[in-house]
């Protein structure tokens, strides 16, 4: 882990603890160390960030993308969520985390409608959302192993079957290497309600 916890409050987010304030990252040197220790001693190149949310602090990347670079003799490669809306909008963040070795990301899209996407806090336009993911694919493919997937969250208020379906093809016919996770949103009915 890089962190704990997550400064978002994401409205469907079952995660804790969340609306976390302030520098809440884990010391960059004992994460070199442990790299270093997981390698030397088990020869482990490949590892999965539980963060919720690994690229939340364009500072704190630079930081471990500096130190990866500088202090380790091996090359990792990592796999995490990583916030599509953050990476889109912060593209001087994308060397750091190919410094680091982080190239398998996890996007929590939830959905490619602009009205149900603001309905759920999730407010950036999906022509900006798509043509940024084509973007980053192209990027990180061209410097590094890169794969993604993307969960989507069906039933979602606002949107049709058939714009879900839609938004499925489109991540189908333009992101080749990117798995598709869909989950049906779940509401439990008031009578079981405890």
């Amino acid at each position: 882990e890089w962190s704990r916890g997550c400064k978002f409050e994401c409205d469907f987010c079952n995660f804790t603890p969340l609306g976390v304030k302030g520098d809440n990252f884990r010391d960059v040197q004992d994460y070199i160390d442990n790299l270093k220790y997981l390698n030397d001693t088990f020869g482990v190149r490949t590892f999965f960030t539980a963060d919720s949310t690994g690229n939340v602090s364009p500072e704190k990347l630079e930081l471990f993308g500096n130190a990866t670079i500088g202090q380790l003799n091996f090359k990792p490669w990592i796999s995490g969520f990583t916030r599509a809306d953050l990476k889109i909008s912060n593209p001087k963040t994308w060397d750091s985390m190919i410094a680091m070795g982080y190239g398998g990301h996890h996007y929590g899209i939830e959905t490619l409608n602009h009205t149900t996407g603001k309905a759920v806090k999730k407010g950036m336009h999906p022509d900006k959302i798509k043509q940024g993911l084509k973007d980053i694919q192209d990027y990180f493919s061209a410097r590094m192993l890169y794969r993604s997937s993307i969960s989507l969250i069906a039933g979602l208020p606002y949107e049709t079957h058939e714009g879900f379906l839609q938004g499925v093809s489109w991540i189908y016919d333009n992101l080749p290497n990117t798995r598709v996770t869909s989950f049906p949103l779940w509401i439990p009915h008031p009578d079981n309600w405890n």
